[in-house]
């Protein structure tokens, strides 16, 4: 390809800047750090990246809850609820809010995890009998509360 005047000048331009945001790029991924790459990977709906990365990240500072409700998230998009309810409840542990109970419970629901529930469920109302309400009014748990061990639970805590 031949290039007159501007033109020539107008390219050189664009793959210089090409070349430079390349490596520019490739420099920031290298010194970013792995929460920063976990992100991008899960923002990006890249999951099976992401988890090796969240794993990491838990497995070098355990008590962090964020990281355990982010690598519950991160099972939980894999289709892995057991697992992710489990990574819920540990960073619930963790929070001095209980963040993650909720979405521990969910996954459960969501896997069909009956009896795992059920036992969820009796723990938190013996910590907080108003936690019932919560249960029982969220649409997810509903069928459950047709059973009879669920029926039990909310009438000793309504």
């Amino acid at each position: 390809m031949i290039f007159y005047g501007s033109d020539r000048q107008t390219a050189l331009k664009q793959g210089v800047s090409t070349v430079i945001s390349t490596w520019f790029t490739r420099l920031l991924a290298r010194r970013s750090s792995p929460t920063d790459q976990f992100l991008r990977l899960y923002d990006s709906g890249r999951f099976d990246e992401a988890l090796p990365l969240i794993e990491a990240i838990v497995a070098a500072a355990p008590d962090i809850s964020t990281s355990w409700l982010n690598l519950g998230a991160t099972l939980a998009a894999l289709d892995r609820p057991v697992e992710a309810s489990e990574a819920y409840l540990c960073g619930s542990k963790l929070s001095p809010t209980r963040d993650g109970l909720y979405s521990a419970c969910h996954a459960l629901a969501q896997a069909g995890e009956s009896e795992a529930l059920l036992t969820l469920f009796i723990y938190e109302c013996r910590r907080d009998p108003e936690i019932i309400r919560l249960f029982t009014s969220a649409e997810v748990f509903k069928p459950y509360f047709a059973q009879p061990d669920f029926q039990d639970l909310r009438r000793r805590y309504e």
